[in-house]
């Protein structure tokens, strides 16, 4: 009161004097110390915010530090795909998605010309067409095993590569997803037949101290494919192993994109093949692990080549002048796409007339179409 009896009293002038003496005077009770603070504000974690993620611009502590992010989310920060792969390849660790981590060969993979800066991410995804909706039960053509004028593969190149052994001899490829599974061709699976699961392959002919042998516990084909009407639609499968892998150098997972990502990846035009299928067509198949980088052929060129239908979820690759091709025993196992040094899964090996004859390709499932139902199946993230 003595304050409001001076002011009145003298000279509106002092209240500022008044007010600084009675903060000073006062007990600061608003404002608490970090450690109590902390026991009363929590800072939430982003579970149904109420955004849509598609609006709200990255933040590389959101997206990667606070949870585990994906190779997308990440682009969303970077905004840039070349810096989004140096962060991915130290993200990620030890052993990465799509990453050769074997030294002497990590830099030998041709990289991707074509680099996302005049790709348009809009409206991306595909209408479902039928390109040519005839009936293939009783068509007669090769199931791809085999990787025709390719190279041998160096141990570790691939390292999401396996091989797929039945009681008596090996039958097909596959690709590592993740620890407890494996994506590969739906035909591949033989009712009654057990599978054996083969990681760190690259020699058949011998043992290698680099190999993991799983049992396969579950089959599970894309719940669109039934082999009593067409037995290369749909032709995908996902395979649950008995016990978990070991990844290392020569056992990694390949990358799994989104569904328009995988489909942009699958236009840059070319792509990785890889198996121990036949050599050449009806020929022996490969002990070495081969690979052959095979260009995508568009689709109007394909549907010409072939009397048989090719559908939406299916693209062609290969060479119009033969020669280079994957054949029986390479079924199942993986076609990439590389994007400055890492690989991403953009089809699945399946079927074609003969092997590497000249005006025919190679017929693949088209990944995209199902990396959601992959995703979910496998817990993938």
């Amino acid at each position: 009161m003595w304050c409001l009896n001076m002011i009145m009293a003298e000279s509106p002038g002092l209240v500022t004097i008044c007010l600084l003496g009675y903060l000073l005077s006062a007990e600061c009770t608003v404002f608490l110390d970090r450690e109590n603070a902390t026991k009363i504000l929590h800072r939430p974690k982003r579970y149904n915010s109420g955004k849509l993620e598609e609006f709200v611009r990255g933040n590389l502590e959101r997206e990667c530090k606070e949870e585990k992010c994906s190779f997308e989310e990440a682009r969303e920060v970077f905004e840039n795909t070349e810096k989004t792969t140096e962060f991915w390849k130290q993200y990620v660790v030890p052993f990465p998605c799509g990453r050769v981590s074997v030294s002497h060969i990590s830099k030998k993979l041709t990289r991707a010309e074509t680099i996302f800066s005049n790709t348009n991410y809009e409206n991306s995804s595909e209408a479902e067409i039928i390109w040519n909706n005839v009936t293939q039960s009783n068509q007669s053509f090769d199931e791809f095993s085999r990787v025709v004028g390719g190279e041998d593969a160096e141990r570790g190149q691939f390292p999401w590569q396996v091989l797929l052994h039945g009681e008596i001899a090996a039958f097909c490829g596959g690709s590592i997803v993740n620890e407890k599974w494996v994506v590969t061709a739906a035909h591949c699976i033989k009712p009654g037949v057990k599978i054996t699961v083969v990681a760190g392959e690259h020699n058949t002919e011998k043992p290698e101290p680099t190999e993991q042998k799983r049992n396969v516990i579950r089959a599970i084909p894309y719940h669109g494919y039934n082999a009593s009407i067409n037995k290369y639609s749909h032709d995908i499968a996902l395979l649950e192993l008995d016990e978990p892998l070991e990844l290392n150098s020569y056992v990694t997972p390949i990358c799994i994109a989104d569904r328009d990502y995988t489909n942009i990846f699958l236009k840059f035009g070319y792509g990785y093949v890889s198996g121990w299928g036949k050599v050449f067509n009806r020929g022996r198949s490969a002990s070495i692990l081969q690979y052959l980088k095979v260009p995508l052929v568009d689709r109007a060129t394909c549907l010409r080549s072939t009397k048989f239908s090719i559908y939406s979820h299916m693209f062609c690759a290969g060479y119009h002048e033969g020669g280079k091709d994957s054949c029986q025993g390479d079924s199942g196992g993986p076609h990439v796409t590389e994007v400055e040094g890492t690989s991403f899964l953009t089809g699945i090996i399946s079927w074609g007339e003969e092997c590497a004859m000249k005006g025919k390709y190679g017929i693949y499932t088209k990944v995209s179409r199902y990396v959601n139902w992959i995703k979910e199946k496998t817990k993938l993230t």
